[in-house]
């Protein structure tokens, strides 16, 4: 989760085919070179959509942030305190057994 004033990039490997493919939170302004080093298959996808592209040694992907923002829709009590929010959709720090007691604010 990003706080929705946050300049970042997001990279999230979507289905990765390993343990170690994790989300990246980046600086906004980073830019990123990958070069495919071996013979093996690899091929690139944008939003699981086709048609896909084959890669083969040698090529280099270069991922930057788009000049285009992603707006998101909020409440407008939502925008003035996001973290109360997002803990009382998630129920941090609530015990699910006992219904009566009250969210505690981190």
């Amino acid at each position: 989760m990003v706080h929705p004033r946050v300049n970042a990039m997001l990279l999230t490997p979507i289905c990765p085919f390993s343990i170690s493919g994790r989300p990246a939170l980046l600086p906004d302004d980073v830019c990123l070179w990958l070069k495919i080093r071996s013979g093996s298959f690899v091929q690139l996808a944008f939003d699981g959509k086709a048609p896909n592209f084959e890669l083969t040694l040698n090529d280099k992907i270069i991922i930057t942030r788009s000049k285009y923002s992603v707006r998101t829709v909020n409440k407008r009590e939502q925008d003035r305190d996001w973290m109360k929010h997002i803990t009382s959709l998630l129920y941090w720090n609530l015990d699910p057994k006992n219904h009566n007691l009250s969210l505690i604010h981190i």
